[in-house]
C-alpha cells in the first residue's frame, strides 16, 4: 500500500517532547526554522520513508539531543492505529 502511515519512534518521541515541553508544532517549527509540513508527516506517520539524516539531525539539535536521529529510521515505524484498523477490518472504516 503506498499511502501507508507507520510513525517512527522519533516521531512518537517528538509528539512526547512537544506535549512535555507545551510547544504546539507551528511554534516548535518557527523556533527552530524547520519545516512544519515535514514535520507534521513526521508526527501522522506520513512519508516515513522518506525521512533525510539533516531533517532527523536537525530534531535531534532542536530537541537538545532529546530525540535521537536514529529514531527515525524506517525499521523503527509501526503502523499508525488507523492502518491497524484497516488491515484488521479490511476497510478504512468509511
Amino acid at each position: 500500500m503506498s499511502d501507508e502511515r507507520r510513525v517512527t519512534d522519533g516521531g512518537r518521541e517528538l509528539r512526547a517532547w512537544l506535549d512535555r515541553k507545551g510547544v504546539s508544532v507551528p511554534r516548535f517549527c518557527e523556533l527552530n526554522r524547520l519545516d512544519r509540513i515535514q514535520v507534521q508527516r513526521v508526527l501522522n506517520g506520513e512519508r516515513w520513508q522518506r525521512i533525510t539524516v539533516d531533517f532527523a539531525d536537525a530534531i535531534f539539535r532542536a530537541t537538545g539531543g532529546d530525540v535521537d536521529w536514529r529514531k527515525f529510521l524506517s525499521a523503527t515505524a509501526i503502523p499508525s492505529p488507523e492502518e491497524i484498523e484497516i488491515e484488521a477490518t479490511g476497510t478504512n472504516g468509511g
